[in-house]
């Protein structure tokens, strides 16, 4: 599991915020930050009916998405934005370590689907996810086995448009950078201090995110 030792990786916007590493402490905080933008506001999600707020397959499918985010945050490479002033968790990305195993048959996102997905709303949102993966295979397009995928974007849409998600999406390629060189293994799971990120993949699914994305 990611280890809780604390992380800074800099501050923005006069000091008030401070980008930290996601810590278990920190992960019910993060998730409450991705129900209260991400599965409300982004696309795929009004897409897939994740956000109707009474509706049962909704409230199931935003549970199995809050689970998948608990299980991707044991990688130790995803990443929070902290108010200072409120000393509140405003922004998060959380970050995957995704790499080939001959000996799996399925991908994460395809045995999360199968296995952990109870709504059928989530199982769209993640079968999209999959088959845009498949689409454009980054690890045969570049040749390389392992990769640090920036899964879900999410700020508070009151700390929105403050380049907040712009800042984390960079502090995670610099993660990766490091990890690359063998910096900053003490941070991740055990289980992972082998695979070694040789790039980084995102689904941009807003104009904004695909803003962040560009730069």
């Amino acid at each position: 599991m990611g280890k809780s030792t604390r992380r800074s990786f800099g501050f923005s916007n006069n000091d008030e915020i401070e980008y930290l590493k996601l810590t278990p402490e920190l992960t019910e905080e993060a998730v409450d930050v991705l129900n209260r933008s991400f599965l409300i506001n982004e696309s795929v999600c009004k897409a897939s009916e994740i956000n109707i707020p009474n509706n049962p397959d909704s409230i199931q499918a935003r549970k199995d998405l809050s689970e998948l985010c608990r299980i991707v945050a044991r990688d130790g490479v995803s990443l929070v934005a902290k108010h200072v002033p409120s000393n509140k968790i405003v922004s998060v990305a959380f970050n995957k370590v995704q790499f080939i195993d001959p000996a799996i048959n399925q991908s994460f996102f395809e045995e999360f689907r199968d296995v952990s997905c109870l709504s059928p709303n989530s199982k769209c949102l993640m079968n999209y996810m999959i088959n845009m993966d498949q689409r454009i295979n980054v690890f045969d397009q570049f040749s390389i086995d392992c990769v640090i995928e920036i899964m879900f974007l999410a700020t508070l849409p009151e700390f929105e448009r403050k380049g907040i998600g712009r800042n984390l999406t960079k502090y995670s390629v610099n993660l990766a950078e490091e990890l690359g060189r063998g910096v900053g293994t003490e941070h991740i799971d055990e289980s992972l201090v082998q695979r070694v990120p040789k790039g980084v993949a995102a689904l941009w699914t807003s104009s904004y995110s695909a803003i962040i994305g560009k730069n």
